[in-house]
């Protein structure tokens, strides 16, 4: 009976959460103006093209194309309420996704609503900035890590091939330095998995340098400040954990030809939409310097630091020190360990989302969870005939630990869309580890599962409560455009008499 009730109760959540996600958006308005600026230039966009000459933007044409492509053929106008129904549906994707990868991999209904739950949480600064290309980048991060983990599965590593091109292309036009994060990652996945051991073995100490440098280079300016050696230690430590638990669990998959189809694909995409923007009025040398030149200059103009909790350095140097340990020297103590490890940052994680602990869950993920990632996708359980292909586990953690980087120069929103894959790498995790448990103590098991599920369950619960708190206190603002907006009377007056 429980397990037939096991799918209606996951939707039913879904459906609740869609609710909640609702109330949340429709009752914030932001002051600063990140939310009108972005729906003007895709008003504007839409109106007469020329992106980057008569229309300013900060982000890639990608980001343009879609959103017109999509007006044309759904009708929407570029409001305050098609920009916060847009950001519920890429805020509810990324969700259940991110679920959805878990229940496939695992067939464990209790980890699918953790991940539902807690990745719900994780995304909901999504409210503050609606409309914003972070929506989108999220969801095609979600889809390229959904899909690639599906593909993989089924042994279709042409097909992973071009999701990671289309992907890449997308994120690259959409913002150049998210772009850049993904296909590394893809790329060092496929280096990893390369069939030839001799030229895998090669491409492998390629991308582990490379995934060294990406960071040093990208914080080159800020290396010699306070902040910048340490987010570029632990990207640096993060990366090479991942990368070694990928080489230790390799199977050979892919290969030049695979290879090939991604960049056909990536190069495909990127001259279709490059060619729409040509035709609508921006020249190359315009195309150059919004997507590449002024992303560049960013860093200089402005930043903003993570807040790095204390011992964050010690997590990393500790989390490198392990990595060391796990290579050379595995065993059941370090086994243990691990087990130990995992269950106390995937219990601190969960109760700092109920926002009670002095620091928030997303200061937790940059200074804890993600240099120690790695101890999530390295395999503990023994191997069974029902399990899935190997590799999904580490194309997750790879994402993860490359989009870690999005957080800089500015580590504001871009701390959850950047991070949002730790929930289901945990709970992939989890899984692993219970496993390992069962087979020393399988009731020792179930209860780690209990508990997962009742502390993601008190977060949305929570959560939906905020939500309806909100929605049923506030006003409809009753303005064109913003007509489905809720929000406190003394904010809705002010912005209809400003609006006057």
């Amino acid at each position: 009976m429980v397990k037939r009730l096991r799918i209606p109760a996951l939707l039913a959540a879904t459906v609740l959460l869609a609710v909640t996600a609702y109330w949340l958006l429709f009752t914030v308005f932001m002051t600063y103006d990140d939310e009108g600026y972005v729906l003007v230039s895709l008003a504007n966009y839409a109106a007469h093209g020329g992106l980057y000459a008569q229309v300013y933007s900060q982000y890639g044409p990608f980001f343009y194309v879609l959103h017109d492509a999509c007006h044309r053929v759904l009708g929407y106008d570029f409001t305050n309420t098609a920009g916060r129904w847009f950001t519920l549906l890429c805020w509810l994707l990324a969700a259940g996704g991110a679920a959805h990868l878990v229940w496939r991999r695992t067939r464990d209904a209790t980890l699918a609503g953790f991940t539902l739950g807690l990745t719900f949480f994780h995304l909901w600064l999504m409210v503050s900035e609606p409309m914003h290309p972070g929506g989108l980048i999220v969801v095609l991060v979600t889809v390229a890590a959904w899909l690639g983990a599906r593909q993989i599965e089924k042994g279709s590593l042409s097909g992973l091939a071009v999701t990671a091109g289309l992907a890449g292309a997308a994120l690259l036009l959409t913002k150049v330095n998210v772009g850049v994060f993904f296909l590394a990652a893809a790329g060092g996945w496929f280096a990893v998995h390369f069939r030839d051991p001799v030229p895998a073995r090669r491409l492998t100490l390629l991308a582990t340098a490379l995934l060294v440098l990406l960071p040093l280079v990208l914080m080159r300016a800020q290396l010699g400040g306070s902040w910048g050696p340490l987010f570029a230690g632990l990207s640096i430590t993060a990366s090479l954990g991942m990368l070694g638990v990928a080489w230790r669990q390799r199977t050979p998959l892919t290969s030049w030809r695979q290879a090939w189809w991604g960049a056909g694909s990536l190069v495909l995409l990127g001259a279709l939409v490059l060619a729409v923007v040509r035709l609508r009025g921006t020249t190359f040398p315009e195309l150059l310097e919004g997507m590449l030149l002024g992303p560049l200059r960013h860093p200089g103009v402005y930043r903003f630091a993570p807040i790095w909790l204390p011992g964050a350095a010690l997590a990393g140097g500790g989390s490198l020190l392990l990595a060391v340990w796990a290579w050379r020297r595995p065993g059941p103590g370090l086994d243990w360990l691990l087990v130990a490890l995992r269950l106390t940052v995937i219990l601190v994680y969960s109760v700092a989302c109920l926002e009670c602990l002095p620091f928030s869950a997303h200061k937790f993920t940059m200074s804890f969870a993600v240099p120690l990632a790695w101890i999530f996708a390295r395999r503990l359980a023994p191997v069974g005939d029902e399990d899935p292909v190997p590799g999904g586990a580490t194309w997750l953690g790879l994402l993860l630990v490359l989009q870690y980087l999005h957080a800089f120069p500015v580590a504001g929103s871009q701390v959850a869309w950047g991070t949002f894959l730790v929930v289901p790498l945990l709970a992939l995790g989890l899984h692993d580890t219970q496993r390992f448990i069962a087979t020393h103590r399988a009731d020792m098991s179930v209860l780690v599962g209990l508990v997962a599920l009742g502390l993601a369950v008190c977060v949305a619960g929570r959560m939906v409560a905020i939500g309806g708190s909100r929605y049923a206190g506030s006003r409809p603002l009753r303005l064109p455009g913003a007509a489905g907006l809720r929000l406190p009377e003394n904010l809705a007056s002010a912005l209809r008499v400003t609006a006057a």
